[in-house]
């Protein structure tokens, strides 16, 4: 493939595919990570949003009379 390339031509095209081949690598690991930590945001989000709306033994509570309970973000929407 290179055979008739002269030397510079080749150091040129090597360091094109390599700066590439390392960003493609980069933004692949950085979509890994930020994915990752985005799964593990949402289920700390859910995890909490379904604590506030049980007693503490559990039970859900009615959605009618404890709109306001606490621990209850603001805007926090009961359905």
């Amino acid at each position: 493939m290179f055979t008739g390339w002269p030397l510079r031509k080749r150091l040129i095209f090597s360091s094109a595919v390599l700066t590439a081949l390392a960003g493609l690598a980069i933004g692949a690991a950085t979509m890994i990570g930020v994915h990752a930590y985005m799964i593990g945001q949402l289920d700390e989000e859910l995890i909490s949003a379904a604590q506030r709306i049980q007693d503490p033994e559990g039970t859900p509570r009615d959605a009618g009379i404890h709109l306001d309970g606490p621990g209850m973000a603001v805007g926090t929407v009961i359905a």
